[in-house]
């Protein structure tokens, strides 16, 4: 059997390697932070801006036009055609809200009470019918 650290010799302990030291965390080039600088000096509300454009980002493009009269836009991913831009960004999350479509189709949950009233319709004719 072997021998217990303690009773091995210097000679007969092998040297494990060391980790590496933790290397300091990265940061950002100076192109990077001057870049992001100008967009939040350029947009305002900046942090709105990124709330709208995360939220939506599934359905819509989101950008900012610096130059424009009506600079937030919106263009539809599905259809390209469809482009909305307003001069604020609450409007623009108002309209987005407005036009989401829902998740997915239940068929079964009718929208109306006169839709949950026309099956039961139908059996009643279908009853007198038969």
């Amino acid at each position: 059997m072997g021998l217990s650290v303690k009773e091995q010799s210097p000679e007969q302990r092998v040297a494990r390697p060391q980790p590496p030291p933790p290397s300091a965390p990265r940061r950002p080039g100076r192109h990077a932070a001057a870049r992001d600088r100008g967009y939040r000096d350029r947009i305002p509300n900046f942090g709105r801006f990124c709330e709208v454009a995360s939220r939506h980002r599934g359905d819509w493009w989101i950008t900012y036009d610096h130059g424009s009269p009506t600079p937030y836009r919106a263009q539809n991913r599905r259809a390209e055609d469809v482009v909305i831009t307003t001069s604020d960004v609450d409007v623009l999350d108002d309209a987005l809200t407005a036009l989401s479509g829902v998740a997915y189709a239940r068929p079964y949950v009718p929208a109306t009470e006169a839709d949950a009233a026309e099956p039961r319709q139908l059996s009643a004719t279908v009853r007198e019918v038969a």
